[in-house]
């Protein structure tokens, strides 16, 4: 019997540039562990998003 384990990472980085315009960055990562340790990587996606309002 397998007692695979899953591991998920989420990170956000939260970035405003010279001009004020903000930006969000998430990623997220999803890996399976074997009994023997090995890992695989199962999905790995990442969304940005414009997060200022208006032309400034």
């Amino acid at each position: 019997m397998s007692s695979d384990a899953e591991l998920h990472f989420t990170f956000s980085l939260h970035e405003v540039d010279g001009e004020g315009a903000e930006r969000e960055t998430v990623a997220f990562e999803m890996w399976t562990l074997t009994e023997s340790g090995s890992r695989k990587l199962q999905e790995s996606r990442e969304t940005a998003e414009n997060t200022a309002f208006g032309d400034g």
